[in-house]
Formats: C-alpha cells, sequence, structure tokens
C-alpha cells in the first residue's frame, strides 16, 4: 500500500502541507506500507533535507516515488531554485537506484497525457 507522505519531515508536512499525519516517527509511519510518495521542489526544502527523505524512504519502504512539485490548484507553489538544486545535487544520485522512481514532470507514468 502506498503513502502520500511528502516528507519525514513533521513540521513542514503538517505546517506547510497539511497533511494530517502528526506522527514523526519514520518506523511506525512506515508500519503498515510498503510504499512512500515524496513532493519536492518546494520553498524551505535544500538538497539535504531531500536527500535525508530519500534515504530514511529506502531505509523503511520497499519503494519510493518522488514527485517534483508543479503548479496546482493549492496554495502551495513550485521554488525553481530549490527544484533545479534537486535536478543538480539529488538527482543523479538516485536517478537508476530500481527502488526510486523519480516524476520530474506529472505526466511521467503517462497520468494527465
Amino acid at each position: 500500500m502506498k503513502l502520500g507522505l511528502e516528507t519525514f519531515d513533521c513540521d513542514f508536512r503538517e505546517n506547510v502541507l497539511k497533511k494530517g499525519i502528526k506522527e514523526s516517527s519514520p518506523a511506525v509511519i512506515a508500519e503498515n506500507f510498503d510504499e512512500a510518495n515524496f513532493l519536492f521542489g518546494i520553498k524551505g526544502q535544500t538538497a539535504e533535507t531531500m536527500q535525508k527523505d530519500i534515504e530514511l524512504g529506502l531505509k523503511y519502504f520497499e519503494r519510493i516515488c518522488v514527485n517534483i512539485m508543479c503548479d496546482n490548484t493549492t496554495e502551495v507553489e513550485p521554488d525553481k531554485a530549490v527544484i533545479k538544486e534537486f535536478m543538480q545535487k539529488v538527482y543523479p544520485v538516485y536517478k537508476d537506484n530500481p527502488r526510486t522512481d523519480i516524476l520530474i514532470n506529472n505526466t511521467d507514468f503517462g497520468v494527465g497525457d
């Protein structure tokens, strides 16, 4: 089962993304799920925080899916500088990891084409 976690950073997840997942322990969060989605490219994230999320995701889940933030109807907007940092520093490290799907565009799996 897949979880739309977005980040392990509880403060960011709850105060910026308003996910309603109050738990902060990665082990507890992962108990009932085998895959997690992460959302990157938002103001306040850094290469270090994104890499930490990926490493924790790979530790606690069988698979992870990284989505890069795109414009939508929510108040949260993509940050081009954060996306650039992800593409330069994080993407090259994980792009060939067989347990990691990275969707640069929200249509990368054919959804919305």
